[in-house]
């Protein structure tokens, strides 16, 4: 956290992901608390809070074949992207 505290104009973006075993509204859930576990750590441990965001994925985006165990274990992850303030667009509603 020492480190994304340096760069405190970067936005962090986390990202919970599952493999496909379990139905959909499970998967989804269970990487949105992945993903919120991870915000959570990194405001208890001093990232102002209006830095990160953190949304779950569920199955939709695999990395690997879901039909090994192997693939599976490779889709069950957190992704962390830290983006430049001035890289991000922003659009108004």
């Amino acid at each position: 956290s020492i480190v994304l505290n340096q760069y405190d104009k970067n936005i962090i973006e986390i990202e919970g992901h599952t493999s496909s075993e379990g139905g959909d509204s499970f998967n989804q859930q269970l990487s949105a608390e992945r993903a919120y576990s991870v915000r959570a750590y990194m405001i208890e441990h001093g990232i102002s809070e209006d830095r990160v965001t953190a949304t779950g994925y569920g199955s939709s985006q695999p990395k690997a074949d879901n039909a090994t165990e192997a693939g599976r274990k490779k889709n069950r992850r957190i992704e962390i992207r830290v983006l430049n303030t001035d890289e991000v667009e922003t659009h108004e509603l």
